[in-house]
């Protein structure tokens, strides 16, 4: 069944763009055509650690980015004839192998989910039980009243014998019909109001994350405070506290990280500011901001480590001061 279709992207580039900063960008992340989301009927299917089974063979594509290595094929394969197995009748599998990151969850797998509820009212989402931990899994699906059901993956075989699933997209495609759906649920929930004009200048910090810091924060959050901006720190706040003040924002600064998700709440023509190491080459938020018709801008800073992915960054204070008072 079809979820949501294809459709082309021409994103400009950010509003702040300089040529000699090409290098970083790929071809896709202006122009690239987003695949269909398709609704898949999987007949006597078998769950073990985060792998399905028909049989012997692994349908990776529905839990897993990558391919699977042999080991790890064989490992999963033997765990699931020799662990004990729990029969379940039909559900909606919303297990992958990045689940518990929250953008994952946000961008990828949790829209998917809202589409297939509404197709399968009446059938529960299967969730590996360590979700439970988790508090934007459980949090996001009893918001929306989207029934689920938890199963422990690493020590029992779930053998299901209806299991409605999509294929794992790639990572930073994402496909607006399905976030847009996503953005719609949440505001019709919240009684949030499309009208309302955002008056919020938000600074996202990511001081109680264990990477990806700004080195040199006291001194951008005394800037950003004399301009008007506020220092929030995500994690503080309620997944509903997070939509509704994402709602309220014209401008947002943020390190790049999960965080930055949220932007999908704002308005349309809102500011995001995102800050990134010299060599960070990830642009999944860049794509967000223009699928959501925002007004999208970077600042490339000094790091600590060549991996962009652990480094953390130091701001240039007049760069960042310059940029604000553009805006």
């Amino acid at each position: 069944m079809l979820l949501a279709p294809s459709h082309k992207i021409n994103y400009s580039p950010p509003d702040n763009f300089v040529e000699s900063d090409r290098a970083l960008f790929y071809d896709e992340n202006f122009s690239n055509t987003i695949s269909t989301i398709e609704m898949a009927e999987i007949k006597n299917v078998f769950i073990s650690n985060k792998f399905l089974f028909q049989g012997t063979r692994l349908l990776y594509e529905f839990t897993c980015h990558n391919n699977v290595s042999t080991k790890t094929y064989l490992k999963s394969l033997l765990k699931k004839y020799i662990r004990p197995t729990q029969n379940i009748d039909s559900a909606i599998l919303g297990i992958q192998d990045w689940d518990l990151n929250y953008f994952h969850w946000m961008t990828e797998v949790l829209p998917a989910l809202i589409a297939m509820n509404a197709h399968l009212k009446n059938i529960p989402v299967l969730l590996n039980s360590n979700s439970a931990k988790t508090k934007h899994i459980i949090n996001s699906l009893n918001l929306l009243q989207i029934p689920f059901v938890l199963h422990d993956i690493f020590n029992k075989t779930g053998r299901v014998l209806n299991l409605y699933a999509v294929k794992v997209p790639r990572v930073a495609e994402f496909n607006e019909s399905l976030i847009q759906i996503t953005r719609a649920a949440f505001y019709k929930k919240l009684n949030l109001d499309e009208i309302k004009i955002p008056f919020r200048k938000l600074h996202v910090s990511r001081g109680k994350a264990k990477r990806r810091k700004i080195i040199n924060e006291n001194k951008l959050i005394d800037i950003l405070q004399h301009n008007g901006f506020q220092t929030v720190f995500l994690e503080d706040y309620s997944l509903e506290e997070q939509i509704i003040l994402l709602s309220e924002a014209k401008v947002i600064i943020s390190a790049h990280g999960a965080g930055l998700t949220n932007i999908i709440f704002m308005n349309k023509e809102t500011t995001v500011i995102e800050l990134k190491a010299y060599n960070n080459d990830y642009w999944c938020f860049y794509s967000l901001a223009r699928l959501s018709g925002l007004k999208y801008k970077y600042l490339l800073c000094e790091s600590d480590h060549y991996n962009h992915r652990n480094a953390n960054i130091r701001v240039d204070i007049s760069k960042i001061t310059e940029l604000i008072h553009k805006v």
